[in-house]
């Protein structure tokens, strides 16, 4: 069964990404922080404090504690397999332990913890086993243990059932969750990141927020997503941007195939009037995930914006013309790039259908969109025989946004129908 367990785990995490490379962790780093993590779980077991929602992995483990470890793990198992005939239980719940606990310890490394609470939950049965029947070969030889036996047994649950409700408490939020981990851990940068991205969602939150991210940063200078993050928290705060940029590109230095980064760097961009560079980033986290929404709908911001720009610049109708289009293409259900293409369409020569054509789309995007229905009366009017139907054009943008420019236009368009 643990066999069976081993091998769906590790196609499974191998297909996502997850099993670490014998690079981020060498071969005996792992082996020592199996020997260590398999008397970590029984102390834990016997003493269930500084209980934490990850562990990070050490960078080392000191040699007289690996040693000590696989002395002990070789001390008990000779001695359960020299009682096996006297007391089998003892075999039985020891090499269960043992055996079922074989998969998760890390030999083959997913994920970025040293080990973890609820990789127990079966083993421990094991230890049970042991302590169980043992309590009851002791009752059988000591009958005047049974009720020390039973006082113990009674307060241990007590016991058990107290730091239960204490730790499920921990689990109310995130916040509360990786607070925690961050006090009765050292070095947990994760714990620090995801703190901080609780934090940042909070109220008055994100200074400390920042201050968590730069301390993951602090244990772990190449952890791309506390960049990440950091930048878009900088980025939220007044005269940051600059900072903000630059965390994001420490990110995407440490790695490039990160769709995130490149869209938030665009979006800091964006907010700095670089639009071309946003086009750029967003393009970017575009073609590393296509199907990155996000991305998408920004890019066809910055298109739209970048095209309204030069729109507004003489000699670049052409360019203004073009990034619209893309916009277009990325959000067809745009009305304002609708709108404004039809704006620049209608100043270009021959073009002045098109240009309706996008205000009409604009309109059913929007029904109620006024400078939609003015630039389409306002094109109608230039058109052979289309009088009524501009006039009728401005009317609505009357009736939606009552303006006396657009009330002169008409009386003119009314006269000159007479």
């Amino acid at each position: 069964m643990a066999a069976a367990a081993a091998g769906a785990t590790y196609l499974v995490q191998q297909a996502g990404g997850a099993v670490r490379s014998s690079d981020a962790f060498p071969l005996v780093l792992r082996l020592e922080n199996a020997l260590v993590s398999y008397i970590i779980y029984i102390a834990k077991m016997f003493w269930p404090a500084r209980l934490a929602v990850f562990y990070p992995y050490p960078s080392e483990v000191p040699a007289w504690q690996a040693a000590a470890a696989a002395l002990a793990i070789a001390v008990i198992s000779i001695l359960v397999a020299r009682s096996v005939r006297k007391r089998p239980y003892l075999a039985v719940g020891w090499f269960w332990y043992l055996v079922t606990l074989a998969p998760v310890i890390g030999l083959v490394q997913v994920g970025a913890q040293a080990r973890a609470d609820r990789y127990t939950y079966i083993p421990m049965i094991g230890l049970t086993i042991m302590l169980a029947w043992g309590a009851a070969d002791l009752l059988g030889r000591v009958r005047r243990a049974k009720p020390a036996i039973a006082a113990l047994a009674t307060a241990t649950c007590a016991c058990c059932a107290a730091l239960t409700w204490v730790q499920a408490g921990y689990w109310r939020d995130s916040r509360t969750l990786f607070q925690h981990a961050v006090d009765v851990t050292d070095g947990n940068y994760l714990a620090h990141h995801n703190l901080g991205a609780a934090l940042a969602e909070t109220p008055g939150g994100l200074n400390e927020a920042i201050a968590h991210y730069q301390a993951a940063l602090r244990i772990k200078p190449g952890y791309a997503r506390a960049h990440t993050d950091l930048g878009s928290a900088l980025a939220r705060l007044p005269g940051r941007l600059p900072d903000a940029m630059a965390e994001f590109r420490a990110a995407l230095a440490i790695d490039p195939d990160l769709a995130i980064p490149h869209n938030n760097l665009g979006n800091a961009l964006a907010q700095a009037g670089r639009w071309n560079e946003a086009v750029s980033e967003y393009g970017a986290a575009l073609r590393i995930d296509p199907d990155y929404a996000d991305a998408r709908h920004n890019l066809a911001e910055a298109q739209y914006n970048l095209g309204f720009a030069l729109a507004k610049t003489d000699g670049r109708a052409f360019e203004a013309i073009a990034h619209l289009e893309a916009a277009l293409r990325l959000r067809p259900d745009y009305p304002e790039a609708h709108n404004n293409l039809g704006v620049v369409l209608s100043q270009a020569p021959g073009r002045l259908s098109e240009a309706i054509a996008h205000f009409q789309a604009a309109l059913q995007l929007d029904p109620d969109y006024a400078d939609a229905h003015i630039n389409l009366g306002v094109a109608l009017s230039q058109m052979p025989g289309r009088l009524p139907e501009a006039i009728a054009q401005l009317e609505a943008a009357e009736r939606i946004q009552p303006d006396a420019e657009v009330r002169g236009m008409i009386e003119r368009l009314k006269a000159q129908k007479k």
